[in-house]
């Protein structure tokens, strides 16, 4: 009994450890499914710049809308 509770408890986690990582990855990458390229830089700059509150093209949440 003690062995399939530490084979369980290991299992559990690398599980854990694999999402995390997982996790890690698309925190840095927002757009992951995309290929660099232009686009993909151009959206990423756009967001980058209307989100910066010390920038000159900040819009406050209240004012983004998505459609």
């Amino acid at each position: 009994m003690n062995i399939r509770h530490n084979r369980f408890t290991f299992i559990f986690c690398l599980i854990l450890i694999l999402i995390a990582s997982i996790n890690a990855r698309a925190e840095r990458d927002l757009l992951v499914s995309w290929n660099d390229g232009t686009a993909k830089q151009a959206i990423v700059d756009f967001v980058a710049a209307v989100t910066d509150k010390g920038g000159s093209d900040y819009v406050p949440p209240a004012k983004r809308i998505a459609v």
